[in-house]
């Protein structure tokens, strides 16, 4: 099982003789690996999965292994906070003529493939699901303020918000990180600003909203409406169901590996670009 502050770099190799253990964060990554191992068998290629934590050792670790190690390529899902040292090694990574893709976040200034959502519209469709149901104070509980996925999501949010003419009101924005414990924390200050609707940035995080309810015996969908993003497995578990915004990961996941093997086997010269997939809003119980 993945834990929630760790993340994947996928390795393409065409012999397998090295496995990467992986634990990473969420149904959401494995919903990924899943796909990628199948898309990549499909070309005679095998995926190995190196899980990293979101610190700046753990990357570079698995980083340099994998330049040491021969694999023909990789993708690459960044930390969700990058600084300059973690921006210099996927450079590295770059410059040592490994093929490498990124997924879902992207990082300043490195140019390759990009494999992502259109987060923007995700965001504006999670708060747009809120304001149809009549809900105009909604909070939205973000990962943290630097990470490339949470920015674009809060620019959706505020879309939205400008789309319908409504104010936002900024102490109703609760940044940190893409947690359990994140989404109580933020949930508990806002419920006690008044706050009953609330956007989750992801599912995890909307985990936490559920705890916070659970705790103060509060009914989702009642006493509290919420939306979460990534659509994955948690959702369904949910008491009651999760709505949240379906980012498409097995068709990215196809994508990305298409794409890595493209470039591997020298048969694409055309330059990097960016690929965005259209996310959809699940509706299920929680609004």
């Amino acid at each position: 099982m993945y834990t929630e502050k760790s993340i994947p770099l996928f390795c393409v190799i065409k012999n397998a003789k090295i496995i990467y253990h992986d634990r990473t964060r969420g149904c959401f990554c494995e919903s990924k690996s899943e796909r990628h191992r199948k898309a990549a068998r499909e070309y005679g290629y095998t995926v190995f999965q190196c899980g990293i934590k979101q610190e700046f050792v753990s990357f570079r670790d698995a980083v340099e292994c994998l330049i040491g190690k021969n694999v023909d390529g990789v993708v690459l899902i960044p930390p969700e906070q990058i600084d300059k040292a973690g921006i210099d090694l996927v450079k590295a990574l770059q410059n040592s003529r490994i093929p490498m893709l990124l997924l879902d976040r992207a990082v300043y200034s490195v140019f390759c493939d990009f494999v992502t959502a259109d987060n923007k519209q995700g965001g504006r469709l999670a708060a747009e699901a809120l304001i149809r149901q009549g809900h105009r104070q909604i909070d939205i509980i973000m990962g943290g303020a630097n990470t490339y996925t949470a920015r674009k999501r809060m620019e959706g949010y505020r879309e939205a918000f400008a789309r319908n003419q409504m104010a936002i009101e900024d102490h109703f924005i609760v940044q940190g990180e893409y947690t359990l414990e994140a989404g109580c924390r933020g949930a508990k200050e806002l419920f006690e600003k008044g706050v009953r609707a609330m956007f989750a940035s992801n599912d995890c995080i909307a985990r936490g909203v559920y705890r916070f309810a659970d705790e103060r015996g509060l009914k989702i969908g009642r006493d509290l409406s919420v939306v979460g993003y990534d659509n994955t497995e948690i959702c369904r578990w949910l008491q009651p169901p999760l709505t949240s915004i379906d980012q498409n990961t097995g068709q990215m996941a196809e994508k990305a590996v298409e794409l890595l093997i493209r470039r591997i086997e020298g048969g694409d010269g055309k330059p990097a670009r960016n690929y965005y997939f259209t996310p959809v809003l699940v509706e299920r119980n929680s609004v």
